[in-house]
């Protein structure tokens, strides 16, 4: 029998990209709303693509493959896999030269608001979303400026 810890050392290790193959892959976030505000839902769209000439093949640690984190002034307020739970299997991810695929992301109001990751209240102002790619090492997005308006 494997211990518990080894098995998880090797599957991360597994799971690992390596350098030349993050190099050929691009994570992009856009943000697919117009009216930014506090008493809407927000719709994000992560973009993954291979920017090589050759097959992309990836092994991601688990069955999550991306993330949204929402931060104001380096201070994370939402993330969008806080609460969720996902297999701890190993998942293979692959991209045609030059395809991409996109994965749609919805930070949802609760009782007519948008929440933190803690349940406050957010409130007007300027916050930056980034996706990542929950590969090993993680690749991140560049981030995207969002301006959250009070609620009409």
């Amino acid at each position: 029998m494997i211990p518990e810890m080894l098995l998880i050392a090797i599957l991360t290790a597994a799971a690992a990209i390596p350098t030349e193959t993050a190099q050929r892959l691009s994570v992009s976030l856009r943000v697919l709303d117009t009216q930014l505000r506090q008493d809407r839902s927000l719709t994000f769209e992560v973009r993954l693509c291979n920017k090589g000439a050759q097959l992309l093949e990836l092994t991601l640690p688990s069955a999550q493959i991306h993330d949204i984190v929402v931060t104001q002034q380096r201070r994370e307020v939402w993330r969008w896999s806080r609460g969720k739970m996902f297999a701890a299997v190993l998942t293979p991810l692959s991209l045609a030269p030059g395809c991409c695929t996109d994965y749609r992301v919805y930070w949802k109001t609760s009782d007519g608001v948008l929440r933190d990751s803690e349940g406050g209240i957010i409130k007007p102002g300027s916050y930056e979303a980034a996706a990542v790619l929950k590969a090993r090492p993680e690749i991140w997005s560049t981030a995207v400026s969002l301006k959250i308006l009070p609620a009409e």
